[in-house]
C-alpha cells in the first residue's frame, strides 16, 4: 500500500482528521461551481439521471463517482481521504450511525462551534436540506452484513454485482429520507462513506480466489455522465492511487462449486406475506430465504423476516426476539418527474447482461431457523413491510414475486 491513498473507516478517524474532513465537506456545499457538491450530487439522480443501480455497471460506475468527490475534496485540503463506514461490522449493528454523521454540530481547532456539514446538506431541486428518517433497528444491519458474505461467495462479476445490489438498497433504505430514494440520496452526505464501503466490499471480492472479470463487451461500455471513460479503466482500486484500510492479507477461502438445494413454496401462495415456504431438510450449510422476481418501478420498501410469526406486526420488537430472522430493502425506481433512469444507449451489450430487470434478494435466517429448532419445510415466513419513511404497508403491495428458502453448502 506504499503510496496509496488510504480510505479508513470514518469512526477510526482522529479528532483532526474528522475536523478536516467536515471543514472540507462545508467548504464543498458551500461551493456553487461546476465542481461544488450540489453539481456532484445531482450527477447521481435529479437532474442529471446519470444514476445506475439495478444494473451491471453498479459498482464502477459508483467508484467512477467516489473519485471524483474525492478529488474535489482533496482540492480544499489534500491531506484527505474519502472514508467510507463498515455498515457490516459489529460496531455498526449496536450503534446505528456514527456520530460523525449525527452530531449537530463540530468544534474548530479555536473551540469555533460550527453546523456539521455530514449531517446533511443543501438540496436545491427540492429548497431544503436532506433529512434521514431510519425507522429500523441497527441490529437490522447484522441481516445486510449477512447478505454481503452471500454475495461475496459468487463466482462470476454480474451475480456478485447483483448479489451486493441488495444490500447496498438496503442501507440506502435504512438510513431513509432521502437516501431511500434514487433521486436525492447522494444530497446525503452519508451517501459517500455507504458507497465507498460497498466500493470496499467489491475490492474484497476482488482480490478474493472467487472472483472473475466482466465479459470483455462490459469491460469497454463506457460510464454515462463520465465522459471515455470505461468499466475497464476503473476495474484496479489500486492503479487507480487508494486502498481500504483493513483489507491487507484478506483473502476468502477458495471455495469449489457451492451445493444449492432449493423448493419453491407449497400451495397456491406464490406471494409474499404470510406463507409456507418450502425447502430441503437442512442439517449443515446455511439457509436462506430468496426473494425472487423484485422489481424496482416501485417505491422504496424495507422488509423485516420473520419465522414462524404470522402475528408478526409493525409493533413486533426485533430485539431479542427469537422469531425475527433478517431483513431486506429496496431502493425503487419510481419517480415522479417520469425521468429514466436508465436512459443511456448501450452499444453491443445484451439487455440482460446489463440491466436487471428483476432483481433476486437473499436473506440468510440459518440463526433463526435453528434457534427455533425448525426445519425449513413447513416454516413460516412473514414480511412486515414499511416505505422509507418508515409507514407500514400492505405485504400484498409489495413488487416482488415468488419467495423459497435455499439450503447452501460450500465444500
Amino acid at each position: 500500500m506504499i503510496g496509496l491513498r488510504i480510505r479508513r473507516d470514518i469512526r477510526d478517524l482522529d479528532v483532526d482528521q474528522l475536523r478536516r474532513l467536515r471543514f472540507a465537506f462545508a467548504r464543498l456545499q458551500a461551493d456553487q461551481g461546476r465542481n461544488g457538491y450540489q453539481a456532484l450530487a445531482g450527477h447521481h439522480g435529479v437532474p442529471d439521471w446519470y444514476c445506475l443501480h439495478g444494473t451491471a455497471l453498479l459498482l464502477p460506475w459508483h467508484r467512477e463517482y467516489l473519485l471524483r468527490m474525492e478529488a474535489a475534496l482533496r482540492a480544499i485540503d489534500d491531506t484527505i481521504h474519502l472514508p467510507f463506514f463498515d455498515w457490516a461490522d459489529d460496531r455498526a449493528a449496536r450503534v446505528g450511525l456514527p456520530a460523525a454523521y449525527t452530531d449537530a454540530s463540530y468544534a474548530l481547532a479555536d473551540g469555533t462551534l460550527l453546523p456539521n456539514p455530514l449531517a446533511s446538506a443543501a438540496v436545491a431541486p427540492l429548497g431544503r436540506r436532506s433529512r434521514r428518517a431510519s425507522s429500523w433497528n441497527p441490529t437490522s444491519l447484522r441481516s445486510f452484513a449477512q447478505s454481503v458474505d452471500l454475495a461475496q461467495l459468487k463466482k462470476s462479476f454480474r451475480e456478485f454485482s447483483q448479489g451486493l445490489e441488495g444490500p447496498n438498497g438496503s442501507f440506502h433504505v435504512w438510513v431513509g429520507g432521502d437516501m431511500g430514494s434514487s433521486e436525492y440520496s447522494a444530497y446525503d452526505p452519508v451517501f459517500w462513506a455507504h458507497h465507498a464501503t460497498v466500493d470496499r466490499q467489491w475490492a474484497m471480492w476482488q482480490q478474493s480466489a472467487r472472483s472473475a472479470s466482466p465479459s470483455p463487451v462490459l469491460l469497454n461500455q463506457e460510464l454515462p455522465g463520465f465522459a471515455g471513460r470505461r468499466v475497464l479503466d476503473v476495474m484496479d482500486h489500486a492503479a487507480l492511487g487508494y486502498d481500504y484500510a483493513g483489507l491487507d492479507g484478506i483473502r476468502p477461502d477458495p471455495v469449489g462449486e457451492a451445493t444449492r438445494r432449493s423448493t419453491r413454496p407449497g400451495g397456491d401462495d406464490q406471494q409474499a406475506g404470510t406463507s409456507n415456504v418450502r425447502g430441503s431438510s437442512v442439517r449443515t450449510g446455511r439457509v436462506v430465504l430468496s426473494v425472487d422476481g423484485v422489481r424496482r418501478n416501485a417505491g422504496s420498501f424495507s422488509a423485516d423476516v420473520f419465522i414462524d410469526l404470522p402475528a408478526a406486526s409493525p409493533d413486533t420488537p426485533i430485539l431479542g426476539n427469537p422469531h425475527f430472522a433478517g431483513a431486506f430493502g429496496i431502493m425503487g425506481m419510481a419517480h415522479g418527474q417520469g425521468a429514466p433512469v436508465h436512459r443511456h444507449t448501450v452499444v453491443g451489450l445484451a439487455p440482460d447482461e446489463l440491466d436487471f430487470e428483476c432483481l433476486a434478494l437473499e436473506v440468510d435466517i440459518t440463526e433463526a431457523v435453528r434457534r427455533l429448532g425448525v426445519l425449513p419445510e413447513g416454516a413460516e415466513v412473514t414480511l412486515v413491510p414499511r416505505t422509507s419513511s418508515g409507514v407500514p404497508i400492505d405485504v400484498h403491495d409489495l413488487p416482488i414475486g415468488e419467495m423459497r428458502i435455499d439450503e447452501i453448502v460450500s465444500p
